[in-house]
This record gives C-alpha cells, structure tokens and sequence, in this order.
C-alpha cells in the first residue's frame, strides 16, 4: 500500500510525541521500524543529514532535512534523560556481542545510547527481543537495562492517526517506507 503526500501529512498531522517523529524518519529516509528503533545517537549525523542502518548489511541512508530540527530537540530530551540514568549509577544500554568488554564504558556512553530510548527499565532482555536485536551483553547483576521504544508504541499510534485522518487504506508502519520509495 502506497499513500499520497497529502494522506501522509494528513496522516502524521494526527501524531504527537516521539512516535510523530519516528514515523516521519520512516517516510523521509526509507526506514523499517525495526531499523528505526535500533538506531543508536552515534548512527545519526544531523550536519550531513546521514542515518548508519547497522546489521547484517550496513548502509547509509538520507536524513530529510525537515527532521533535523526536531531530531536535534528530541537529542536534548535524550541526553537529560541519559544524564539521569547515569547519576543513578545502576542503568546500562545492552551492546550487541562483547562490544562492552572491547570498549569498556560504552554501555554508559551517550553515543551507544538507543535514538529513541523506552521509557521504562528492565533488568533482563526478553525471548522476543533477543530474537529481534541478537546477542546482547546482558547484566547478571541486578543492573538496570533501558531498551529502544517498543514496536507497538508506533504501530498503535500509526493506526489510531489513520483511523482518525478517516483514510480508508490500511496504513501501516511499514506503508511509510513503500510510500519514500516513490
């Protein structure tokens, strides 16, 4: 399903917050979701307006100059919100394989930190998301781990914007991507 340029303004005209902001990544860069919540404050360059999609096959992808702005503001509520997790001293970020013993300090880096960080905190990774991310350093300790923005967050947010802009399509997050493709 592809939508008009009209039905996604319309559409994301419909989403407030953090989910406005991804969707709208989605339709300007041509993300997945799940490339999307995986990315971390180091994939992003705002001066060169260029998005590192890591995985199984890297690549660079555009970042639309209309989101630089409020990506550069979202990037302040981030860093407050890591400075926070850091003075508790007991909240890390899970790196994928030994990331953290070949770079000691990077699960308390803001760099490392998820782009679009969850706002509650777990103290172990679930079946499912390991599924999803791989192997991940994971605390035995009793540590706190702050994971990315739960998938459904968006999609839910996606399909009440839908219903309420009254666009008959089925509109998905995945809709967004087929919709920067043309």
């Amino acid at each position: 399903m592809v939508l008009t340029a009209a039905e996604v303004t319309d559409v994301v005209s419909h989403l407030r917050g953090v989910p406005r902001l991804v969707v709208a990544m989605l339709y300007g860069s041509g993300l997945r979701i799940g490339e999307c919540l995986a990315l971390r404050v180091k994939d992003v360059d705002t001066s060169e307006r260029i998005i590192a999609i890591r995985g199984a096959k890297d690549r660079m992808t555009i970042l639309a100059e209309s989101q630089v702005a409020p990506l550069l503001e979202h990037l302040g509520h981030v860093r407050t919100l890591h400075a926070r997790d850091l003075a508790s001293n007991s909240v890390i970020v899970p790196l994928p394989y030994a990331l953290s013993r070949k770079y000691p300090g990077s699960e308390t880096s803001l760099s490392w930190q998820w782009l679009f960080p969850s706002t509650r905190l777990v103290t172990r990774a679930s079946e499912l998301t390991v599924r999803e991310l791989g192997v991940l350093t994971m605390p035995t300790d009793g540590t706190m781990v702050r994971w990315h923005l739960h998938f459904s967050v968006v999609q839910r947010a996606v399909a009440q914007a839908a219903r309420g802009s009254g666009i008959t399509k089925r509109v998905g997050c995945h809709t967004f991507r087929h919709s920067f493709a043309t």
